[in-house]
C-alpha cells in the first residue's frame, strides 16, 4: 500500500540508529549471496535454475513499482503490478496477502467511521473501478487526518508482519535453494519495513 509521506509521524528518539545499519547490512549480505549462487547439477537442471536465477534477479533488479489496493465492481481489491504479479518462488502470493491485510484494515475502519464500504457510496452505487484514494476520501469526510495516520502506521505493521510469515513459510515448504535465499532475501526486506513503520518512517517499496 502507498506509504503516503505526509501522513508519517516523527521517529522514536529512543530508537538506536545502529539498528537500522545491522538491517541494511544483513539485506547486503543476503544480495552478494543471492547473486553468488551457481547454478549446479544436471543438463536440463542448470537449464532450468538458470531460468528461475533469471526470474529472480529480474525482479529483484528491475521490480521498482508499488503495489496497493484499488476498487473493482464496488468491492476492494489488491493491485500488483505485473512484475510482481510475476515474482517467483511464491513471493507475488505472499505480497497479494499483504494487500489483503490493507484491504480488510480499510474495510474495517471505513465501516466503523463512515458507515459504508471504501468503494461504495452511502446509497451503495460502487465507485469507478481503480478508486484507490482512500486517504484523501476518509480525511475529506471526517477531517481526522491524525485517525488516518495512525491507522497507516498500524495497517503496515499488521500487513508487513503477514508478508514475513507468507514469505517465512514459502522459505520452510521450498525444496530450491535459489528460492530459499530468494525469499530470504524478501522476508528480510519486510521485516526492515515493517520496523520502519513501526517507529514511523516511511518503509519504501
Amino acid at each position: 500500500m502507498r506509504f503516503q509521506e505526509n501522513y508519517i509521524k516523527q521517529p522514536d528518539a529512543n530508537i538506536s540508529p545502529t539498528k537500522h545499519k545491522l538491517q541494511k547490512k544483513k539485506l547486503q549480505r543476503l544480495e552478494t549471496d543471492l547473486l553468488l549462487d551457481e547454478d549446479s547439477g544436471t543438463e536440463s537442471g542448470v537449464s532450468s535454475r538458470s531460468i528461475l536465477k533469471e526470474q529472480i534477479e529480474s525482479f529483484q533488479n528491475t521490480c521498482s513499482e508499488i503495489a496497493g489496493i484499488k476498487c473493482v465492481n464496488g468491492e476492494i481489491v489488491e493491485n500488483l503490478p505485473k512484475c510482481i504479479e510475476k515474482a517467483p518462488c511464491g513471493i507475488a502470493d505472499c505480497v497479494k496477502q499483504h494487500e489483503l491485510s490493507h484491504a480488510k484494515d480499510v474495510t474495517m475502519l471505513f465501516q466503523s467511521r463512515l458507515g459504508r464500504h471504501p468503494c461504495r457510496h452511502k446509497d451503495g452505487i460502487p465507485f469507478a473501478d481503480g478508486f484507490d484514494g482512500f486517504g484523501e476520501d476518509f480525511v475529506g469526510e471526517t477531517g481526522e487526518d491524525r485517525t488516518w495516520k495512525r491507522f497507516l502506521i498500524r495497517s503496515e505493521r499488521k500487513a508487513y508482519g503477514v508478508e514475513v510469515r507468507c514469505l517465512r513459510e514459502m522459505r520452510r515448504n521450498s525444496k530450491e535453494r535459489l528460492c530459499r535465499r530468494a525469499l530470504t532475501l524478501e522476508a528480510s526486506k519486510a521485516a526492515f519495513r515493517r520496523f520502519l513503520a513501526a517507529i514511523g518512517k516511511n518503509p519504501g517499496v
